[in-house]
């Protein structure tokens, strides 16, 4: 058995880099970005939407004559967590833009302490939103792609 490599025999050519086979690496907190990116852009638009439509029952109701303190506490509810949502979004976009001085482990540091809660704060209201309501996600994205 062989416990070091052969002294004897070919070697590998040296071959230069090549820009195409270089390592490629994402830009920091991608995943971060597009979460507020989403919250902003799909989430949110759909939520106000859905407010929008309850805002009009409860009306329609109420104009009817008719008992709509369910529909009325649902809107209520509504409105307080879009509202507590597009703070979230806020201080999450804050958490984003602020960059940690230092190194790789403040970095980490500032993305655990400071946006890693922000961004759950941000999902935990956001799946008020596409699980609390029994919409799924690509409803509330607007992808118009029905569940099977």
């Amino acid at each position: 058995s062989m416990s070091h490599p052969p002294a004897k025999g070919p070697t590998a050519v040296a071959i230069p880099p090549s820009p195409d086979q270089a390592p490629t690496a994402r830009a920091r907190s991608s995943g971060w970005k597009t979460a507020a990116m989403m919250a902003k852009s799909m989430i949110l638009p759909a939520a106000i939407r859905y407010h929008g439509e309850i805002a009009s029952a409860v009306a329609a109701t109420k104009a009817a004559g008719i008992d709509n303190g369910a529909q009325l506490d649902l809107l209520k509810t509504l409105s307080s967590t879009i509202t507590d949502f597009q703070k979230s979004t806020a201080a999450l976009d804050k958490a984003l833009a602020h960059h940690a001085e230092g190194d790789a482990y403040a970095h980490a540091k500032h993305m655990r302490d400071d946006v890693l809660p922000a961004m759950n704060e941000v999902r935990k209201l956001g799946d008020r939103f596409t699980v609390g309501l029994g919409r799924t996600r690509t409803q509330i994205a607007g992808a118009g792609v029905e569940p099977r």
